[in-house]
């Protein structure tokens, strides 16, 4: 692991939770509270700042999904999350603000794209998650509420076995998880997690199964994060015990590269750890202790990617602010 090819000047950019890569370069914002700054890395490794574009109320940006020739970006707001886009020229426009059709929503929290549609999902803590979609890029419209403000995130979106599979942010009660058709049938598929687990985190498809990643982050007693693979209508447990350390309590962020699936966890004792998941659902850690043995960068957030032949984790670090790591992935 090299060292940190960049870290915030002062403590405003407190971490990443959008990173994505679009047209030839690699993009990520931060959270901060007078703005989300965007920035650039091109092929050359040269890191470019892009400033404020989406004003001072939006404080993070999340998705950054690439649809129609566009970057997607959704937002946090206090007043109501908004979605932008950026085209090849870096030019940013405002698509949707005021949290869409409910004002509630605060947050888009998940993006991604299916059967040539463009879906985003909410936080709400008032009404429960919303699904919106759009087919031009333009004008969205609500395919459901969870109408539950226990159920109040639409956590995340994967496209598996085609159909659209979303995991719910929920409380106290039985996880479960939920289907859409192309049709925009919605289903609900139970899963055998239940409390002190109350958040699938994060699902993806990988290889031919789909797996679920649990955390539950406000429960002290929790012992650590687990993996879960649904396969042929069945579940089973791939990881458990936060892979040995119970201080790993959920997994913010994952990321593909070649035939492995990279997992990055949030430990506030140890500092964050990344891990590795091969296709016959073996593991091996790959960072651990912080990254550079500073257990204060506590999690990975969002900020993992792999781009350029190089593997990009970005930290949460409540000391220096957000820190910004490259490694090789040729390592891995």
């Amino acid at each position: 692991m090299s060292d940190y090819i960049f870290l915030n000047e002062s403590l405003a950019n407190e971490q990443i939770f959008g990173i994505n890569t679009y047209a030839g370069s690699l993009y990520f914002a931060t959270r901060n509270q007078s703005g989300t700054e965007f920035f650039k890395i091109d092929t050359t490794g040269i890191i470019h700042s892009l400033g404020k574009p989406l004003g001072v109320d939006n404080i993070d940006a999340y998705g950054l999904v690439e649809f129609k020739s566009h970057l997607y970006i959704g937002t946090y707001n206090q007043s109501g999350a908004e979605i932008w886009t950026m085209n090849h020229g870096l030019e940013f426009k405002q698509i949707a603000k005021l949290g869409i059709q409910n004002q509630n929503n605060i947050d888009i929290w998940s993006m991604i794209v299916f059967q040539n549609s463009l879906y985003a999902g909410t936080w709400n803590p008032v009404d429960g998650g919303e699904l919106y979609k759009t087919e031009d890029g333009v004008s969205f419209r609500k395919i459901m509420g969870l109408n539950d403000p226990n159920k109040d995130y639409i956590r995340s979106m994967a496209v598996f076995q085609n159909k659209l599979f979303i995991s719910i942010g929920k409380r106290d009660d039985q996880l479960s998880l939920i289907s859409i058709d192309a049709d925009e049938t919605v289903s609900y598929i139970e899963t055998p997690l239940a409390p002190p687990l109350n958040d699938i985190y994060n699902i993806v498809a990988f290889d031919d199964a789909l797996y679920l990643t649990t955390g539950a982050h406000k429960k002290a007693n929790h012992p650590g994060c687990e993996i879960w693979k649904y396969k042929d209508n069945k579940y089973t447990q791939v990881a458990s015990a936060g892979f040995g350390n119970i201080n790993n309590k959920y997994i913010l962020s994952f990321e593909k590269h070649n035939d492995l699936l990279l997992f990055g966890t949030y430990n506030i004792i140890d500092g964050c750890e990344i891990y590795a998941m091969d296709l016959n659902d073996q593991f091996y850690k790959v960072i651990e202790k912080g990254i550079n043995n500073d257990p204060q960068n506590e999690s990975t957030a969002k900020g993992l990617k792999s781009f350029n032949q190089k593997l990009f984790v970005g930290t949460r670090n409540e000391t220096t602010g957000l820190q910004l790591f490259e490694m090789d992935v040729h390592a891995i």
